[in-house]
């Protein structure tokens, strides 16, 4: 096997190493009802991501913790909503650009 190259088999060997030493950690388990269309388009973009649903409901959680709230604002605004996001592309588009990861990393 060359360096760098990960067959289809080992590549599922780490993951199952990586998902048990991570989920050996994890010791209740949550319910929750939700609407059967959510819980399918909330799947799909996980999937999306590489993600499980179960993963992606995880980091939500610890979001919650690390923001002690929620990690957004939720709102049913469509004007507010598109405000925040002009407001975060702008602050985006002045930030300083790096040429490459390494001078990215100098810089924080």
């Amino acid at each position: 096997m060359a360096y760098g190259y990960v067959t289809s088999a080992r590549k599922q060997c780490i993951d199952n190493v990586h998902t048990l030493a991570y989920t050996a950690h994890m010791n209740t388990v949550i319910n929750i009802r939700t609407d059967k269309g959510v819980r399918n388009e909330a799947k799909k973009v996980f999937s999306k991501m590489g993600l499980s649903t179960s993963a992606g409901i995880n980091i939500f959680l610890h979001q919650v913790v690390v923001e002690k709230g929620l990690p957004f604002t939720p709102t049913f605004n469509p004007k507010k909503i598109r405000a925040r996001w002009d407001e975060q592309t702008a602050k985006a588009i002045k930030a300083k650009k790096y040429s490459n990861a390494a001078s990215a990393l100098r810089g924080l």
